[in-house]
């Protein structure tokens, strides 16, 4: 994460990072697995996806039946069930 200028796990925005972490490009059925052969390093450069998301300015919605999660497609739980 460092190298690609992430701050650190205490310090980085958790939206950010959890949207990076499990997006899906590829149609993969597991993504966490491949969390420490394949996303952590292969993390995009943080000013840019910072900038993408500050240019968005839409913020992600809860979960409204777990409300630790974000709503839709992100709510592991209701993916699950």
């Amino acid at each position: 994460m460092a190298e690609q200028g992430w701050p650190g796990i205490h310090e980085v925005e958790r939206r950010i990072l959890v949207q990076q972490l499990t997006k899906n490009p590829h149609k993969v059925t597991n993504p966490y697995r491949l969390l420490a052969s394949d996303r952590v390093p292969n993390l995009p450069r943080y000013d840019v996806v910072a900038a993408q998301a500050a240019s968005s300015g839409a913020p992600m919605e809860m979960c409204p039946e777990h409300p630790k999660y974000y709503a839709g497609a992100r709510c592991i739980p209701c993916r699950t069930a």
